[in-house]
């Protein structure tokens, strides 16, 4: 009796089993379990952190933006933005920044996807170009520490303004400037020339024009970089 209830007993959990087994929905609901693990372990990842705003997934954290905002105040020599009446200023100085940073990303983004990027020799050159400026390393280091920079910091900004530099030649390096042009800027402009002849100050003005249109187009070509990035902010 007892090896019948066993054998009956046996036969309902194997049949539950095979029942299981053949349920044709197994494969999806495990899918779906896995996609909901990764999505929530993605969320928690993408939500960690002391990130301000992200530019196409790079984060700008708010130390970085803090820093930078301390730096723009320092080189307004005598602002308080602690003193009463000056929160206004404050607020725009710290949102300038963060615009700043925000563009910095996406132009260091685009200069990678073209294959565009500052040589040591370049970042070299420049950094000895400036202590000869400032009479030595030590007094470079000085006038650094008074921006609250130090050397090693210094060299990735010159990096960084030379890697935008160069793609600016890349992105302008079609623009052109017409004679038409430089004489319709100097007719709008004689009166500032004191007299001087359009040939006389021809050369001058053809770099002038040359450099107005090239900085249109860089900073139309920063707009469309703005529009068609994924930028997400916390503040």
């Amino acid at each position: 009796m007892e090896a019948k209830t066993a054998t009956k007993t046996e036969q309902s959990q194997q049949g539950a089993l095979v029942a299981r087994s053949s349920w044709p929905y197994w494969p999806q609901v495990l899918v779906a379990i896995g996609i909901l693990i990764v999505a929530g372990l993605w969320c928690w990842w993408s939500e960690s952190g002391d990130w301000v705003v992200r530019v196409n997934g790079a984060p700008v954290s708010k130390a970085e933006w803090q820093q930078e905002t301390s730096r723009a105040e320092l080189s307004m020599y005598g602002f308080d933005s602690k003193a009463p009446g000056n929160e206004q200023i404050t607020q725009q100085i710290s949102d300038e920044v963060l615009q700043k940073l925000v563009d910095e990303v996406l132009l260091h983004q685009a200069a990678s996807r073209a294959g565009i990027s500052a040589s040591p020799e370049e970042v070299d050159t420049q950094v000895l170009m400036d202590m000869m400026n400032t009479g030595g390393q030590d007094q470079l280091e000085q006038v650094l520490k008074s921006h609250g920079y130090t050397l090693d910091q210094y060299r990735q900004l010159v990096a960084e303004n030379i890697t935008i530099s160069k793609l600016g030649d890349y992105v302008t390096k079609n623009v052109t400037v017409t004679e038409s042009e430089v004489k319709a800027a100097y007719e709008a402009n004689r009166a500032q020339f004191q007299q001087q002849s359009f040939a006389v100050i021809h050369d001058q003005l053809q770099q002038q024009v040359l450099m107005s249109k090239k900085n249109d187009v860089f900073l139309s070509y920063l707009d469309g970089l703005r529009q068609n990035g994924f930028i997400e902010r916390r503040v």
